[in-house]
């Protein structure tokens, strides 16, 4: 009888007894002769039992099963967000664990020897686990420099993920998830990370960070602003990897440092905004910082396992993730009588697009918002008639502003401003209007999208299992029917299509591609 846990036994693995040479061990582990017993507990904790030295035989010890079982390392996670675990089991050479616990989460331990430290002995060490949703994705969006993708889902997350190319090991490298930055009490519906909206101030390059903002919408009314904070630049600059300092490090070290490496944020017990918070001993520009400026990378386990905000050396494990990489939400946005459905923003960084569920043509009006430190609403377009599906502002490379909107009334529209010699992504005096609106779908529409180049093409997607793609006749100017044609149908696909976007990139042959996501989860 084996006496240690305070609640539930879960699961019962042997760990195996890889030998010398072996091929399923990565780095050969010397045989053991004693077992080993790793059980996992619903009190948060595991622990690997092992006989005792005296008198265990090779079977640990067969004298009428006097032999005396010992807990002889103890694993787990004391954040409140683990309730504790389901199961755990060894790798094939058994110098991992890998355990699940509530949400889907995974949590994962090294044994200190596969690192080359404390060889012999018996620690075990947290990394970061293969992380993601447990509930449908329903948005995602890019950095404006393509180092990271923000997703949201209906677990109530937001979630960022990101290329690990620096670090200690190799373990590291790929894919990682680096935040969490929100943490909500709604399903999130909707996000979108916004550029820089400058690209100079005093001789700095902002555009270099990429984007450090984004504004997300969940089943309620209101729109939240989130800002990085310097904890999650400076992590971000070391994921870089890399010898040396190229101008995105540099870059993102001076925003960690102007951002403070010890803000961060937490999720007060009965609240839905994330609160800023500031760490005891305040540090300002000119502190030394170890794990931003020392040129060799240290091993950085004392930041891994913390539960505060610090910048890592490391993929954060799951207990990092839930409670120190929150962003602090620095902005509500009232207006929308409904739910949120869709967001979008502007290359520019300037202006923010937003619509909520509907069932009527006054509440699907699209609202936009200026991004930057007032973010007002700058006003309405009108249009629409039920929900609106997808907004997209044309890309970088066509020149111009326009807005595309897809509405589950079947038709597409296009605003742009009243007066197009303002500049780029800027409301104006006069504001922006509807140039064009088409019938797209005989049934409701679910996506649509420009295509790469002069905002002269997009595509649209539907419940009628179809693909149309429509030009634009920039002659055309006012609301005209002739504004929009379309140009090419796909052939049906096998059920609904409820995503669809071009490439940013032409191919060689200076061809368009396009992907689609249909109802039943493939992609063509």
């Amino acid at each position: 009888l084996l006496q240690g846990h305070d609640d539930w036994v879960l699961s019962v693995a042997w760990r195996p007894n890889a030998t010398a040479g072996s091929d399923q061990s990565r780095r050969p582990r010397l045989t053991n002769p004693r077992p080993e017993l790793l059980t996992a507990s619903m009190d948060r904790s595991m622990i690997l039992w092992t006989p005792s030295a005296s008198g265990a035989g090779e079977l640990g010890g067969g004298a009428g099963g006097s032999t005396v079982w010992m807990a002889d390392v103890s694993v787990g996670e004391a954040a409140a967000s683990c309730l504790g675990f389901y199961g755990a089991s060894f790798d094939a050479s058994g110098e991992r664990i890998l355990a699940h616990s509530h949400g889907g989460a995974f949590h994962l331990w090294t044994n200190a020897e596969v690192d080359g430290s404390n060889p012999g002995g018996r620690e075990w060490t947290p990394r970061a686990a293969c992380t993601g949703h447990v509930a449908d994705v329903t948005c995602a969006s890019w950095d404006s420099r393509g180092r990271w993708l923000l997703t949201g889902s209906r677990d109530m997350t937001t979630r960022l993920h990101a290329r690990w190319s620096g670090g200690i090991d190799d373990d590291c490298v790929g894919w990682r998830q680096l935040a969490r930055p929100q943490v909500h009490g709604h399903a999130v519906a909707c996000a979108a990370a916004l550029p820089p909206c400058t690209e100079e101030v005093d001789g700095s390059n902002p555009g270099e960070c990429g984007s450090t903002v984004f504004v997300s919408g969940s089943d309620e009314k209101t729109l939240r602003v989130f800002e990085a904070p310097g904890p999650f630049l400076g992590t971000l600059a070391k994921s870089l990897g890399g010898k040396g300092k190229s101008g995105a490090v540099a870059a993102l070290e001076a925003a960690a440092l102007a951002a403070g490496l010890d803000a961060g944020a937490e999720l007060p017990a009965l609240g839905l905004s994330n609160k800023a918070t500031r760490a005891e001993g305040v540090m300002d520009e000119s502190t030394p910082l170890p794990t931003l400026t020392s040129a060799p990378d240290t091993d950085g386990d004392e930041n891994v396992g913390s539960v505060v905000p610090a910048v890592l050396t490391r993929p954060p494990p799951e207990e990092v993730l839930a409670h120190a990489t929150l962003w602090p939400e620095t902005r509500k946005l009232y207006g929308h009588g409904n739910d949120l459905a869709v967001v979008a923003a502007h290359h520019a960084g300037k202006i923010v697009a937003s619509a909520s569920a509907a069932q009527s043509a006054a509440v699907a009006a699209i609202w936009m918002w200026a991004a930057g430190e007032d973010w007002r609403p700058l006003g309405k377009l009108p249009g629409a008639t039920l929900d609106v599906v997808a907004l997209d502002f044309a890309g970088p490379t066509s020149g111009r502003d326009c807005l595309l909107a897809a509405s589950r009334d079947r038709h597409v529209a296009l605003y742009a401003p009243v007066n197009p010699g303002q500049g780029l992504g800027v409301w104006g005096d006069d504001g922006w209007a509807m140039v064009a609106r088409v019938r797209a779908s005989p049934k409701a529409l679910y996506d649509a999208g420009w295509a790469p180049g002069d905002a002269d093409a997009f595509a649209s997607a539907g419940r009628d299992r179809r693909v149309r793609v429509w030009n634009v006749n920039r002659e055309v100017a006012g609301s005209i029917p002739d504004g929009l044609d379309e140009v090419a149908t796909l052939p049906v696909f096998q059920s609904a299509v409820t995503a669809c976007r071009f490439s940013p990139r032409r191919t060689r042959g200076g061809l368009l591609s396009l992907a689609a996501g249909t109802e039943d989860g493939s992609v063509s």
